[in-house]
């Protein structure tokens, strides 16, 4: 959940945002990345990233309407959870540990 919306993601990539007020869906939207969600959605100032199984994170703005950010294609399995500590961003796949931060 996120301000007024709740967002859910499912196998195949079927993401879905409700307002949390009414119950409403505002959108459901296919990412291009088809396989299975064992992560949770990660919430990042106004972004939430998804991690699919297969690999792919993907990055869309919070809000009532879908808006792709970003997309970027790990080539290996990603079953757990993004994670965000002092600004870095690790995201863990099967065969390494990435960490990324913002430069100054």
């Amino acid at each position: 959940m996120v301000g007024n919306y709740v967002y859910m993601i499912k196998n195949g990539g079927i993401l879905t945002c409700l307002e949390k007020a009414t119950g409403k869906m505002k959108y459901r939207h296919r990412l291009k990345a088809p396989g299975p969600y064992c992560s949770s959605l990660v919430t990042v100032n106004d972004h939430i990233m998804a991690a699919s199984g297969d690999g792919m994170v993907t990055v869309f703005k919070t809000g009532g309407t879908f808006e792709l950010v970003s997309s970027q294609d790990f080539d290996e399995s990603i079953l757990s959870t993004p994670a965000i500590c002092e600004g870095i961003l690790f995201v863990r796949t099967d065969h390494a540990l990435y960490a990324f931060q913002k430069r100054e």
